[in-house]
């Protein structure tokens, strides 16, 4: 598996970028199996940010540390889709889905680098994926966006 430095000491990889293709995949599936389109950009942060809030100290190194309240998914063209604090109706399937892949991508750090991902790479790494081919996973109203970058604040 192939790993690359990213900033200041942090990594992303193969293996924790295909886990969040098979979560990411297995939504989509979900949704289909329902006779429903693929979730939207608004549903993917609002069911992450769900489960980075509720996982973030088991599955996150600097998960103690910090406070996600919200995330920011900055696309173009048009503008940035950022989660719903507003106590939304989050989708509960996409919300257990992301956890495991946390979980997962957990594991897979602790076992190369012998600690917990960050938030950062994790948030790089699902840029990484999503940012290629966004509609593979998400539903667009106007078609396909330009995925740039994911932010937590």
């Amino acid at each position: 598996m192939s790993w690359w430095d990213i900033n200041n000491d942090s990594v992303i990889g193969d293996e924790p970028a295909d886990l969040l293709v098979m979560s990411l995949s297995a939504i989509g599936r979900d949704r289909r199996s329902q006779g429903r389109p693929r979730p939207t950009v608004q549903e993917i942060m609002d069911g992450l940010a769900v489960a980075l809030r509720a996982t973030a100290k088991e599955n996150l190194d600097d998960g103690g540390r910090i406070s996600i309240r919200r995330l920011v998914c900055e696309q173009a063209p048009g503008p940035a889709v950022v989660s719903d604090d507003a106590g939304g109706v989050v989708d509960e399937t996409i919300v257990a889905e992301l956890r495991d892949s946390l979980e997962a991508i957990k594991r897979v750090y602790e076992e190369r680098w012998q600690r917990k991902p960050r938030l950062g790479e994790f948030l790089e790494t699902l840029t990484f994926v999503i940012g290629y081919e966004p509609e593979r996973f998400m539903s667009f109203p106007e078609g396909a966006q330009e995925i740039q970058r994911v932010l937590a604040e």
